[in-house]
């Protein structure tokens, strides 16, 4: 099936207080809006503030090799974090590729901090063949319990499985 929108998405957005998107995963936010739209080039979504996500909305694959990349505004900490008991995860890749998170600001620093509090559930799933993403130089809090889940969870794929992602330089 074929989804035919006028939204398309390239460049540089912005998601925190105030912005256009004022969250990744709630009900309105950047995931919703990219999996409604079109992606056209590649994306840079900045974060200027500190964000309660509910983990409403998973990122879903999008036609083209082009990139998402998820990175802070400034040399800031910015705090991304929820309870999120259900749907896998606060921050899930179902099928999407090429998504990049990326806490440096200017090449260095870990200024993004990934907090899910909720002892059942990961911060990041990755699981529906997502590929070739990278998650780095972050700060990544979960208090999960369920030892079957962890912190980061690679999940099912459905034909290649989850590959080529990398973790790296993150606090854990």
């Amino acid at each position: 099936f074929y989804q035919i929108t006028t939204t398309t998405f390239s460049g540089h957005y912005t998601v925190g207080a105030g912005q256009t998107f004022t969250s990744l995963t709630n009900p309105g936010g950047l995931f919703e809006a990219i999996n409604n739209g079109s992606v056209t080039g590649n994306v840079t979504a900045y974060v200027t503030s500190n964000l309660t996500e509910y983990g409403n909305n998973a990122l879903n694959p999008w036609g083209g090799s082009y990139t998402l990349t998820i990175a802070p505004d400034a040399a800031t900490e910015r705090l991304i974090s929820g309870n999120i008991s259900t749907t896998f995860g606060m921050i899930r890749f179902f099928g999407a590729d090429n998504v990049i998170i990326d806490g440096r600001f200017s090449g260095s620093g870990r200024y993004l901090r990934f907090r899910n509090i909720n002892t059942t559930m990961p911060v990041f799933t990755l699981y529906n063949d997502a590929t070739g993403n990278t998650v780095r130089n972050c700060i990544i809090e979960g208090a999960n319990t369920i030892t079957t889940y962890g912190t980061i969870f690679f999940g099912t794929g459905l034909v290649t499985g989850n590959d080529n992602n990398t973790i790296t330089e993150n606090m854990i």
